[in-house]
């Protein structure tokens, strides 16, 4: 439950993160960030979970401001559909939470990333 972020073959640091649960792992492995979005909508996917949803529907617009998006008010593109997104809670934090993405508590250095 921990990811280290490298910058130039350099550890420059490492949070605490949520990741997808038993039946939503992702691979583990290195990936990259080159993208920041802010105050990201999300689209949910059109998935089982999703579909069982009485929230949202598949590729249904949820708008950064709606109690209904888990985006929160960051989102790193991963690659293969993954995310790397700001966690609920802190109870997020060290736990299987997600439907795949990467949860990671706030405040993150945004610096940092970029």
């Amino acid at each position: 439950f921990l990811m280290t972020l490298w910058q130039d073959g350099r550890e420059i640091k490492t949070y605490y993160v949520g990741v997808g649960r038993k039946n939503y792992p992702i691979p583990v492995g290195l990936r990259s960030a080159d993208k920041i979005i802010l105050n990201p909508d999300w689209i949910p996917p059109d998935s089982e979970w999703v579909r069982e949803s009485s929230d949202v529907e598949p590729y249904e617009r949820i708008p950064a401001d709606d109690p209904d998006n888990p985006l929160g008010k960051v989102k790193f593109p991963l690659g293969q559909a993954y995310l790397l997104h700001e966690a609920q809670s802190a109870a997020d934090l060290g736990s299987l939470v997600s439907h795949g993405c990467v949860r990671v508590q706030r405040p993150v250095d945004l610096a940092t990333f970029v």
